[in-house]
């Protein structure tokens, strides 16, 4: 997700850190896991290479394949990467929320007093800067874009227009596309399933009838490539709806901010639509913990 969007709306440069440290355990934890599921099916291919061949260095490279899953999992379990991930994005999706809200005069930031919206503004930040020892707490941490300033004091037909155009819409279809793109994947992990377990099947069969002689190291690898497969095909239905459940209640939501907007009421609906980001922020962070 991008950090900045098409209008320039910013903040200090002590939040950009922690965007960019998002990402960068975003990286570093994808790679880790997709590492681990290539690991695992060379596992697998190695045991049947054995099998077909009769040859033990196959078995030294599943050993050593073996050998590296484990030491991926002490690194992200030592390190705590995943829960670093999760709680830089976490926060990184609160500032840009917050900024958003007080950009447009969304609730809580649009009362009537603007000294006191910019002042509850400045204390949200001070305190998200503090859940991460974010220093210094001065100045930076209170920063407030010239372009932020511009779009807030700019009328509630702009403010509309831009909130419309490079926020709500956006999100909108942001969570459209991870929502399609892990019901593939998906798809495509329970196809790897079906076939390494319908392999399994055949070569216990064969081995049962007399059909082959077939030693366990082959049914073994099967076993392993649809352990491997699974591992990976269950978490992205869950994923993908947890994206789509986001997607119907957004497509819920833009219809009043487009249609129906109020500047009364403005604050209000750009404060749910900006809720229901905030829940799946939440709801993505405690699965990315349970299912590491």
């Amino acid at each position: 997700m991008k950090h900045d969007d098409q209008t320039g709306l910013k903040t200090s440069k002590i939040f950009t850190r922690v965007f960019k440290q998002a990402d960068k355990y975003k990286r570093i934890t994808y790679g880790f896991s997709q590492a681990k599921i290539v690991l695992g099916m060379v596992v697998a291919g190695s045991m049947i290479m054995f099998e077909k061949l009769d040859d033990r260095s196959w078995l030294l490279v599943a050993l050593f394949a073996t050998v590296i899953v484990f030491m991926l999992d002490v690194i992200v379990g030592l390190y705590k990467l995943t829960k670093k991930w999760v709680t830089y994005r976490t926060l990184s999706e609160d500032v840009k929320r917050a900024t958003w809200l007080y950009a447009v005069h969304g609730s809580p930031y649009d009362t009537e007093n603007t000294a006191n919206d910019t002042s509850k503004y400045r204390s949200d930040l001070l305190k998200y800067s503090k859940q991460q020892n974010l220093k210094p707490y001065g100045v930076n941490s209170h920063y407030i874009s010239p372009n932020t300033k511009v779009i807030r004091e700019s009328s509630f037909t702009r403010r509309e227009e831009i909130y419309l155009h490079n926020r709500a819409k956006p999100m909108l279809e942001w969570y459209r596309k991870r929502a399609t793109h892990h019901r593939r994947l998906g798809w495509f992990w329970k196809i790897i399933l079906t076939i390494s377990e319908v392999t399994a099947i055949v070569l216990l069969a064969g081995q049962a009838t007399g059909v082959w002689d077939s030693n366990l190291s082959a049914i073994l690898g099967a076993f392993l490539a649809a352990g491997t497969s699974w591992s990976a095909a269950k978490k992205h239905p869950i994923l993908a709806n947890l994206y789509k459940n986001t997607v119907t209640e957004l497509e819920k939501w833009l219809p009043e901010l487009k249609n129906y907007p109020k500047e009364k009421d403005w604050g209000y609906l750009v404060g749910k639509y900006e809720e229901i980001l905030t829940d799946a922020t939440k709801k993505w962070g405690e699965f990315r913990l349970t299912n590491n």
